[in-house]
C-alpha cells in the first residue's frame, strides 16, 4: 500500500493525477499515521534532485500544510479564497522552501486563477490541463481556461513552461504586448517590469510569437532565443544556450556580460532584498559570473573585490558605496 501512495503523492507533486487517483490520494492521506506521511513526503522530495535539500523545518512546514488543507477541505475553503477571484473551489496547497504545488479537485470551475511569487521565492504549478509551470522570484501568473477553445495565461516576471499537447486548444502566454502560442513544448520566458525587453527561449518543440506592434508572426526553433524590445517594438532572434537560460531552476544565478545595474536587479529578486547602488559610475559596467546557492554575503563580497566598493546590510536593505580606507 505504501508504494501505491508513494506513487500517487509523487505524481501529485510533478504530474497530473486522474480524478479517481486524486480522490484516492486524499482518502489515504487522511487515514495515514504521521510517521508514514513523513516517509512519503521525504521519498518524493529526495527522488527529485532538482529540488533543494529538505531540512527539518521544511519537513515540518510541508506536513503542516498538507495535513491542514487535506484534513478538512470543506471547512477551510474560505481560507484559500485570497488566491482566487471570487471562486469557491477548494485547492490543495503545499508551501516549502519557496516551492508551491497546486492541483485541482473535482470542482468544475474555470474562473481565472492568480498565483504571485514574492522576491526570494520560487513556485511550481500543475495547471488544470496538466501543463507544468515553474515561476521565478517576483513573478505572477494568471491563467484562464474559461474559453473552451483556448488555454490562456498572463505572465509577469519569469517562468518555464512544459505544455501538454492539445492540438484542438492552443496554449497562449500573454507577456505584455507580446503573445506566445504553442501546442506542446518547453520554453522559458522572462519579462520583468524594470526591463525594456521580453526574452523567450525555446528548448523543445516550436512556438509562435506575435503582437500588434510586430509586422508578422515569428516562429522559434529549439535552442533559439527571441528578444523583443518594448521601446523600439523590434525583435531579434538568435541562438542561445539552454543551460544558461534555465539555470535559475537549478538555483543558479547566472549573468554573462550584463550591465551591473541589471545584475543588481537580479540579485534583488533572487534574495528578496533591495540594493541602493551609490556608485553610478560603475552601474553600466559589464560583468559575467554565476552563483550556485551562495549566501548573500558571499555575493556582496565578490562585488566588493571586483569593484573595490564597500557595503552594509540592515535587514532586507543593502547599501553599496565607494570604499573609503
Amino acid at each position: 500500500m505504501n508504494n501505491f501512495i508513494n506513487s500517487l503523492y509523487f505524481r501529485f507533486l510533478f504530474r497530473k493525477l486522474s480524478l479517481d487517483e486524486f480522490r484516492e490520494l486524499k482518502h489515504n492521506l487522511n487515514k495515514m499515521p504521521d510517521k508514514d506521511l513523513k516517509d512519503v513526503m521525504e521519498t518524493a522530495w529526495n527522488e527529485n534532485h532538482s529540488l533543494p535539500l529538505m531540512n527539518q523545518q521544511a519537513k515540518t512546514q510541508v506536513k503542516q500544510n498538507l495535513s491542514f488543507y487535506i484534513g478538512d477541505e470543506i471547512k477551510r475553503t474560505r481560507q484559500l479564497l485570497w488566491l482566487k477571484r471570487g471562486v469557491a473551489a477548494s485547492v490543495i496547497l503545499l508551501v516549502s522552501l519557496g516551492v508551491w504545488q497546486f492541483a485541482y479537485n473535482d470542482t468544475p470551475d474555470r474562473s481565472p486563477f492568480v498565483v504571485e511569487v514574492k522576491s526570494g521565492d520560487k513556485a511550481q504549478l500543475i495547471l488544470p490541463d496538466g501543463s507544468a509551470v515553474k515561476l521565478n522570484s517576483a513573478s505572477s501568473l494568471v491563467y484562464d481556461f474559461s474559453d473552451p477553445g483556448k488555454r490562456n495565461v498572463i505572465l509577469t516576471g519569469e517562468a518555464f513552461f512544459e505544455v501538454m499537447k492539445d492540438k484542438s486548444k492552443p496554449f497562449i502566454v500573454q507577456v505584455g504586448e507580446l503573445n506566445i502560442e504553442v501546442l506542446g513544448t518547453s520554453f522559458n520566458v522572462s519579462s520583468y517590469g524594470e526591463d525594456s525587453f521580453i526574452e523567450t527561449s525555446l528548448l523543445e518543440g516550436s512556438i509562435k510569437l506575435y503582437g500588434k506592434n510586430l509586422p508578422h508572426a515569428y516562429q522559434l526553433k529549439p535552442s533559439q532565443k527571441a528578444i523583443y524590445n518594448t521601446k523600439t517594438k523590434t525583435i531579434q532572434i538568435g541562438s542561445t544556450n539552454n543551460e544558461y537560460e534555465t539555470a535559475w531552476m537549478q538555483d543558479r544565478l547566472v549573468f554573462e556580460s550584463e550591465p551591473l545595474e541589471r545584475v543588481i536587479d537580479k540579485i534583488e529578486r533572487w534574495y528578496g532584498i533591495t540594493i541602493d547602488l551609490q556608485c553610478p559610475e560603475i552601474a553600466r559596467d559589464k560583468i559575467s559570473g554565476s552563483f550556485n546557492g551562495e549566501q548573500l554575503t558571499y555575493v556582496l563580497e565578490a562585488l566588493k573585490i571586483q569593484y573595490n566598493v564597500d557595503y552594509s546590510i540592515r535587514g532586507d536593505d543593502v547599501v553599496i558605496k565607494k570604499y573609503k580606507p
